[in-house]
């Protein structure tokens, strides 16, 4: 099945969206801290505070490298997570950190059933469960969501909302006084903008990819003239750069334009309300678990080599969540994960302010 002059990617016969992941596909190295994940998880949250679990990233897709590769986890509660969970979750990730060398860090995101399956994030985080992450314990919720298809709709609820990073984005880099603060912040901000440059040009592209350097081509496929800015930004997704003259591109430059573009071809994303704890206020998890996730998701910005992904979220993602995410906001990598913050929520890497969602 072809759309173009390339075959379809990540669909399935129905040219509905395939999941990326199975534990079939798990590396024989990551499996012993899969089935520690498992155990700690169901230790941590059985009974009835956990409706199930999932794995998310390069370990499920299958391209995980040993030594580089971070753990990504999904937990789906039966009620909204509290500050005791958020306590549970950070033990749990300590723990397989510290016991398994082959990752490098583990992230885990909290979110009810409820705000998984609602209407709100039906095409966000309702997406990052149903085709970007792989069940690990318990019923799987993505057989309560649609199928998805790679529609304008999807591309503006998972990354229809890059405007609001961009003032934090410029905060960070005027702040970022060691050259590990630009390089992180370089990986998230280069990540949240493939993953958004891939689903601006989804609809027309007619497939699904969460390799950054497939995305950056099928980006520059139907936008030539800043194909080489988008390639750029793949490589330094996977080795992220500290020079403050590439962030400022990026930042300044090519985010600014895809603002516009992205508003003109699809709108924007739909405004989560204000007040709410971040497990519900949270936008794509996809993006960047922050940037560092931005939506989400931001701590997840540590690279799994060429075939890290876009997917979701950098979303899975606060205000950027995301690590391997497509854009959707909210997943990010377990490094871009955001430290406990007051009350229920996550503090955004940097800031004394809570994380939105990332992921990316």
């Amino acid at each position: 099945m072809t759309t173009g002059n390339h075959p379809r990617r990540g669909l399935n016969p129905d040219a509905t969206i395939a999941r990326e992941g199975a534990l079939a596909r798990v590396p024989g190295a990551f499996q012993p801290v899969v089935a520690a994940a498992r155990a700690q998880l169901a230790t941590a949250f059985g009974g009835r505070r956990m409706h199930s679990a999932y794995l998310y990233g390069s370990i499920p897709r299958g391209t995980a490298i040993p030594g580089t590769s971070d753990l990504d986890l999904l937990v789906a509660l039966n009620d909204e997570p509290a500050p005791a969970d958020r306590n549970l979750a950070d033990g749990v990730e300590r723990g397989l950190d510290g016991a398994f060398a082959v990752i490098n860090g583990a992230g885990l995101l909290l979110y009810s059933a409820a705000t998984l399956l609602s209407e709100l994030e039906r095409h966000d985080l309702g997406f990052f469960v149903a085709c970007l992450c792989t069940p690990l314990i318990g019923p799987d919720l993505g057989g309560q969501l649609p199928r998805y298809r790679p529609t304008s709709l999807l591309a503006r609820e998972t990354n229809g909302d890059l405007a609001l990073v961009i003032p934090r984005w410029r905060s960070r880099l005027a702040e970022s006084g060691t050259a590990q603060q630009r390089e992180q912040l370089c990986r998230g901000v280069a990540r949240r903008l493939v993953r958004t440059g891939f689903t601006l040009v989804m609809p027309r592209w007619g497939g699904w990819t969460s390799d950054l350097a497939e995305s950056a081509e099928a980006f520059a496929a139907y936008y030539p003239q800043r194909g080489g800015q988008m390639r750029a930004a793949a490589r330094l997704g996977r080795v992220p750069a500290a020079a403050p003259g590439q962030l400022e591109e990026m930042i300044n430059d090519l985010a600014v334009w895809l603002v516009a573009e992205y508003t003109k071809v699809h709108g924007t994303k739909a405004p989560r309300e204000a007040g709410l704890p971040p497990t519900q206020a949270q936008g794509y998890v996809l993006e960047d678990r922050l940037d560092g996730m931005g939506v989400v998701v931001d701590a997840e910005l540590i690279g799994d080599g060429e075939q890290e992904g876009v997917g979701g979220g950098d979303r899975l993602v606060l205000l950027e969540l995301g690590d391997e995410g497509v854009g959707l906001g909210g997943v990010a990598a377990a490094e871009d994960r955001l430290q406990p913050g007051p009350g229920y929520g996550v503090a955004v890497p940097g800031t004394g302010l809570p994380a939105r969602h990332s992921v990316r």
